[in-house]
């Protein structure tokens, strides 16, 4: 799935999330959940959507299978950051459940990109370019 927004749009101005699991006929008239899973990142931001430019910030990250699906727990995560639109991507840690994150000292727009595996196998990846605003605190 992709999305693109343009002005005057400035964040989450393109995003795409791709699935990879593996299904099969279900018996019977009633559907079955398909066994994928979501990332979802809570970072604490401030009315404009904006974090603070030149610091370490941590963004809380949780995978979430769909509710009566088969996807099973999280195995492994990875996730990386852009400050150029996804042009570069770096890796980030990820620390009881915390991306951490090293602002540049400059006002601009964090990107996020993330990888998770289940233990039954199925793999989502998401990209939001501009997830949030950086700039300093002034």
């Amino acid at each position: 799935m992709e999305a693109e927004r343009g002005a005057p749009a400035t964040l989450s101005t393109r995003t795409s999330t791709a699935w990879r699991f593996r299904s099969e006929h279900a018996e019977g008239d009633n559907p079955l959940p398909l066994p994928v899973s979501v990332i979802r990142f809570s970072p604490k931001l401030d009315a404009r959507n904006t974090a603070p430019s030149g610091e370490t910030y941590r963004i809380p990250v949780r995978v979430e299978r769909q509710p009566g699906s088969s996807a099973g727990g999280v195995r492994h995560l990875t996730v990386e950051t852009s400050f150029d639109d996804g042009a570069t991507w770096s890796p980030a840690q990820i620390r009881k459940g915390q991306v951490v994150v090293n602002h540049p000292a400059v006002e601009g727009f964090v990107s996020l990109r993330a990888k998770a595996a289940d233990t039954a196998g199925n793999i989502v990846e998401q990209t939001v370019i501009r997830a949030y605003r950086i700039a300093s605190r002034n």
